[in-house]
This record gives structure tokens, sequence and C-alpha cells, in this order.
């Protein structure tokens, strides 16, 4: 309180206000580099619990992403996501777990897209994304709503479907599944 007297004028208030802003600066690095640090620290210890991850290992995962996320009717082996690494570990799963090619006509590609996304554009992000060919690519479905319209923009690409027919593999998720929760 023994400066509430004092008045700092123009110069000195910019003067303080600029080391303050450069001590926030430098402090947004520190903490920065912190994170980033803690980071690696954890990386490295999953790396270390995990170990190599095997095809098993693979082939767990997969079914429990096809459990949770996977469409269950009909006879395709379906999942949908925003996430492209998601999908992208979805058809990793497909070609590693049961011999699928992401390259194989059957693998179909749809996207669920809003009225004020750019069709071409989008579809140009999940090829690069999913390393498949443009011809996998059903038309995509637009819906007449539009991005700027939701309260959380979890949707910047749109909503991914990726689809493959094959009954034989089919039968062998729901089967593993099954197994799994001991049904």
């Amino acid at each position: 309180e023994w400066l509430r007297d004092v008045v700092i004028g123009d110069r000195q208030r910019k003067l303080l206000y600029g080391r303050r802003m450069i001590a926030f600066d430098n402090l947004q690095v520190i903490m920065k580099q912190r994170r980033d640090q803690q980071k690696r620290k954890i990386r490295q210890e999953m790396e270390k619990t995990l170990g190599r991850l095997t095809n098993r290992d693979l082939l767990f995962t997969g079914l429990g992403l096809y459990w949770g996320e996977g469409r269950k009717r009909g006879g395709q082996i379906s999942v949908t996501n925003t996430d492209p690494e998601l999908m992208r570990f979805f058809l990793k799963w497909l070609e590693v777990s049961f011999g699928v090619s992401r390259k194989d006509k059957r693998v179909r590609v749809i996207l669920h897209l809003y009225s004020d996304m750019d069709p071409e554009e989008e579809t140009e992000f999940w090829l690069q994304k999913l390393a498949v060919s443009k011809k996998q690519f059903n038309k995509p479905y637009i819906k007449m709503s539009k991005r700027t319209d939701l309260d959380h923009k979890g949707y910047g690409h749109g909503s991914c479907m990726i689809y493959y027919s094959d009954a034989k593999i089919k039968e062998q998720i729901r089967a593993a599944i099954k197994l799994i929760i001991g049904g």
C-alpha cells in the first residue's frame, strides 16, 4: 500500500506492461517445454509397459474398436468416425488381422458432410489420410445443416464410414467378440 499514491506515467506504464508481456511469453514457453517433457516421459513409460505390440495385440484392439464403434447389423464390417487416425487403424486392423488389402474394391468409403463443406476438398483430405483409391469412395452424403450450427467443432472434415463386405470375416469377428465376453 505504500505505493498507492504514486502516479505512473504512460512511458513507465508501457515499459512495465512490455516487461510483463515478455515475462508472460517466457512463462508460456517454459510451461510448454515442461508439458512436452512430461508427455515424452509418459510415452517412454508406456513404451516400457506395452513392449513390442504383436499381431494378436492388434487383433484384440481392433475387436474392441469394432465392438464399440462398429455397425453390428447386416453382412458388412463397418466403422464410422471423425478421427482419421482411428479410421486408418481400422484399415490396418483389416489388413493385418484378416488379410484384407485396403485397395480391395470391396473396401468402400462414404463421407458424411455438412452443406457448408466442399465435397472435393474433404474427399482429398480423406484420400490422403487413408491411402485408398478415389474409386473406393461412394458419393458423399450431404447433411442440410451446417458445421457453423454445431456447438462443438470436432467434425472438421466430416464423418467417414469405411465398410467391407465379407460374411466369413464378419462371422469371425462376431465369434471372437462372443469369446471375449464369455458367451
